[in-house]
């Protein structure tokens, strides 16, 4: 009776150790990103699912550059500057008059916002671009 007993006291320990030890999974994604450095995807106008290349190098300092060649995606095509706030970022793009709005999160290596006419920065469409 001592070893039946010796026995289940021996694999209950061994069950209960198995639960604490796998039921907890630990987040295994310690990828963090930074909103500086090279951004590519596309932006689309309100209303078309027409896919349209755009690039952003996000420089230290509110600094931007925006790609707009698909088959050169390092030509600058212009520049811009680019504000954060709270992770509120804010695109200002002078030459085309252009305002772009996302929330960044350094978990996500992706942004997804609205553009427009400034000061809209909704009024024309949506883009996305994902960290390089």
């Amino acid at each position: 009776m001592k070893k039946v007993k010796a026995f289940s006291f021996i694999l209950l320990s061994i069950i209960m150790i198995s639960i604490v030890c796998f039921s907890c999974k630990k987040d295994t994604n310690t990828t963090f990103y930074t909103i500086e450095g090279k951004w590519l995807g596309a932006y689309f106008y309100t209303g078309d699912n027409t896919e349209n290349f755009i690039g952003f190098n996000f420089k230290t300092g509110g600094n931007l550059d925006v790609f707009q060649d698909p088959n050169n995606k390092d030509l600058v095509g212009t520049t811009g500057t680019w504000t954060m706030v709270n992770n509120e970022i804010t695109l200002i793009v002078p030459i085309s008059n252009t305002k772009l709005t996302t929330t960044f999160n350094s978990k996500v290596g992706k942004l997804t916002g609205t553009w427009g006419n400034n000061p809209s920065s909704s009024d024309k469409g949506t883009w996305t671009v994902s960290k390089q």
